[in-house]
């Protein structure tokens, strides 16, 4: 097991009292924790799981807590979820004397560990560590394992749009894209980050240089004291995306965008033939 802060073997075992041999429970009486960073768990490998326990069963017992009305899952879950689809009415389990802090610790280590959280997942679980348990983001670090500036910016990501954040969640962009979008001012300039981020796929490099261009472009108008406007060059970005257009339609394109990603598309031709072509690449349906 890779080792992160503590380690989730020694949160498990380090309960107020010894831990407990395993026992059996009703499925029934087990409830999930609600601070479960993991708020959607892959079908196919839980079906993968599931056929694993109906031909073997549960080989490794699931950690429980005692709540009001039963338990509550300190790390298992997902073999708690298969063992349900599987059919069956009881699973083994280690019951253990933890805290609120410490089965959302555990939690939010088992799956750092085995399941690879996505950023934001990762970016709510620290964040509900800090507000149910008032640690700050030092302390947050030092518990998972992790540095405080990773903590930072995961923190960051929450602050962006959803349609960003779902972005992440469904590994449409990456940690690092929307590290990079974040550092976009304004609501707007983000999401029209994320548009060129998709339609264009832009690079994790090539989408924090979009950032550092748009933050270092001159304002529309502005001029040095005593001398004429300065030109503005293109960000490296909108070279690239230019010239692997012109590679794709075999013809001259001129992109022309403002700070906000507002502007207009120019492909030239020169006669029937090549507009046929730039026709037959960019719209095949449509005929002259």
């Amino acid at each position: 097991m890779t080792a992160l802060g503590r380690g989730l073997g020694s949160l498990i075992s380090d309960s107020k009292t010894p831990q407990e041999t395993p026992r059996v429970l009703p499925i029934a009486r087990i409830r999930p924790n609600p601070n479960q960073p993991r708020k959607v768990f892959d079908s196919e490998a839980l079906d993968s799981l599931k056929a694993s326990i109906e031909q073997h069963g549960v080989l490794q017992p699931i950690n429980v807590r005692p709540v009001e009305g039963g338990y509550q899952i300190v790390a298992g879950e997902r073999r708690w979820r298969a063992a349900r689809l599987s059919g069956l009415t009881e699973i083994p389990v280690v019951v253990q004397d933890s805290d609120e802090a410490r089965t959302m610790e555990v939690a939010l280590i088992e799956n750092l560990q085995r399941e690879d959280l996505d950023a934001i997942e990762k970016a709510r679980a620290f964040h509900d560590m800090m507000e149910a348990l008032g640690y700050t983001q030092e302390q947050v670090a030092k518990r998972v394992g992790v540095s405080r500036a990773a903590v930072a910016n995961h923190l960051r990501l929450l602050d962006l749009p959803e349609p960003i954040q779902e972005a992440v969640a469904s590994d449409l962009i990456t940690f690092g894209h929307a590290k990079a979008l974040a550092a976009l001012k304004g609501e707007k300039a983000q999401l029209k980050g994320l548009e060129t981020v998709v339609r264009s796929e832009l690079s994790v490099r090539a989408t924090e240089q979009l950032a550092k261009d748009s933050q270092g472009a001159p304002s529309k108008g502005s001029s040095k004291k005593g001398g004429s406007a300065p030109t503005r060059q293109d960000p490296s970005w909108l070279v690239d995306l230019r010239k692997k257009m012109e590679r794709s339609l075999g013809l001259p394109v001129e992109v022309h965008c403002t700070e906000d990603l507002e502007g207009r598309l120019v492909v030239k031709f020169h006669g029937r033939e090549q507009l046929d072509v730039l026709i037959a690449r960019i719209a095949p349906t449509a005929q002259l």
